[in-house]
């Protein structure tokens, strides 16, 4: 059986994110790779729909824009601004 999934090392122990169907004790092979943001942008891009590709589109610009020192609108701006575009009350 094989089966590929993503994990978390607590400095100790590899801690699968999603269920694993072994039994307790079944020894295993790992093949450790550090995922960057970049290769997990890519995994998800390969997995979507064609209606999904301005969404995708939108975010590789938005990294691009990162990777260059853009890091986007800071959070109160942002909700000001959602909040008047779209007639909520400000926050209290």
């Amino acid at each position: 059986m094989s089966q590929t999934l993503e994990a978390t090392f607590d400095g100790k122990v590899f801690r699968p994110t999603e269920a694993v169907e072994l039994k307790p004790d079944t020894r295993v092979r790992l093949i450790v790779t550090d995922q960057s943001t970049a290769d997990a942008f890519d995994e998800w891009q390969s997995l979507l729909t064609a209606n999904e590709e301005d969404d995708c589109a939108a975010i590789q610009q938005a990294l691009d824009e990162m990777d260059t020192g853009d890091h986007g609108t800071p959070w109160k701006d942002f909700d000001t601004e959602f909040r008047q575009k779209h007639q909520l009350p400000p926050r209290s």
